[in-house]
Formats: structure tokens, sequence, C-alpha cells
């Protein structure tokens, strides 16, 4: 398996939470393509451990709908259906809505947005200058000022889930993070109206957003 090179375990914490956080990382970031095979002896030996943890990660993987396991056969990398992939990004429009009208709620009751547009700031520079890597770091920095204003810890924790789902099927379809212009202009259009305290628009801006995308990317779809 090549796609072992780029699989490694974190210094810290419990050795079976570092080969689930390690295998997951892997399958998020498309390292492990869907339909891979995780063979519990060679991953046990190219993570240096015992078959143990690496039996636990699977165990919990296939919980997490990452992994599913099919008798006398093995465990293998869950491939996204279409359908999967419609629902993530519908879920992603409702949450992300709601974020957003949160957000422009608090700011509106004298909450700080100076990170949330230093973000949309970044966004624009690192596209101006062709910078993917930079961009994408600035999308990541905007949602997490966003769902920082949002100030809803049951909403940040089931968006910071989504995200991962988000992120797995960008790199699926190897499409980079607030990657063209209309992404870029819906960012800035969210912002203002956080910044103006418009909660309806906030969300309307944001929801239109993720709808687009969710149309962009299932046409990548076979």
């Amino acid at each position: 398996m090549n796609e072992l090179k780029t699989i490694f375990l974190e210094d810290d914490g419990p050795q079976s939470m570092r080969v689930y956080e390690a295998l997951r990382r892997a399958i998020l970031r498309s390292d492990l393509q869907p339909g891979a095979a995780l063979q519990e002896t060679e991953l046990a030996g190219h993570l240096q451990v015992s078959r143990t943890p690496i039996r636990e990660a699977i165990r919990r993987l296939n919980a997490d709908g990452l992994v599913e396991t099919i008798p006398y056969k093995g465990a293998f990398v869950k491939a996204l259906s279409r359908i999967e992939v419609r629902e993530i990004y519908e879920t992603a429009e409702g949450l992300e809505g709601m974020a957003a009208w949160l957000a422009a709620r608090n700011v509106a009751a004298k909450g700080s947005v100076e990170r949330l547009q230093k973000a949309a700031q970044a966004m624009r520079e690192a596209f101006d200058r062709g910078d993917v890597v930079a961009r994408t770091e600035a999308d990541t920095e905007f949602h997490a000022a966003l769902h920082e204003l949002a100030d809803n810890a049951y909403l940040a924790q089931a968006l910071a889930r989504l995200r991962e789902q988000v992120h797995r099927v960008r790199h699926l379809t190897a499409r980079a993070f607030g990657g063209n212009a209309a992404s870029l202009e819906e960012h800035e259009a969210a912002c203002r109206a956080i910044a103006d305290g418009d909660a309806e628009l906030a969300r309307r801006i944001t929801q239109k957003h993720w709808e687009r995308v969710r149309t962009e990317t299932l046409s990548l779809l076979p």
C-alpha cells in the first residue's frame, strides 16, 4: 500500500487513540482512497504497533461510517455515494446558515468581527496571488471565526464533524477550499452582513453559497 507512506502516529496520547486518529486523518484527507483495504498486519507493521489497536481503530472507523467491513473479505475505506455527498452539503447549508445568523446576531449585541474580517481579507490576498495553500488556510480560519462568533457549543460540535466530511469530499473531487471568485465574493458578502448585524441576510448568503457548492460538487461526480 503506497498510501501508507503518509500515515504516521502523533507523539502524544494513548496508543489506541493515536492509531485511530492516524487512520481517520488518512481517510479524511484521501491518503487512503475509497475502496482501499485496511490490512491489519500491514498497518501494524507500518505503524510499529500490535494488531490490537489497529483492530480497535477499524471498529471505531466502522462506527464513524468511514470504513465498511465485508464478511470473509475484510475492512475497506467506505466510498461516498452521490446521495451521501448531497446530504453532507444540504446539512452544511442548514448548519452554516444558522451559524451565520447567530454570528450576526451576536455582533449586533457588541460582538467582535475582527477575526472574521481578517480571515476574509487573507482569502482575498491569497486568491489575488494564486496561493492555493494560503487560500485554504484562510478559508479554514474564516469558518473557525464564524463558528466562534456563533457561540453555540452544540452547533460548533456538529459543524466540526461536518467540516471533516466536507474536507473529504473536496479532496476526492480535487476542489480547493474557497477556490473560485464566486466563493470568495460570497464569503466577503457574508462577512459584511455579519459585521452589519444583519442576521437574515447573513443566513441567506451563506445558504446560497452552500447550495451553489453542492450543485458544483455533484456535477463533478460520476
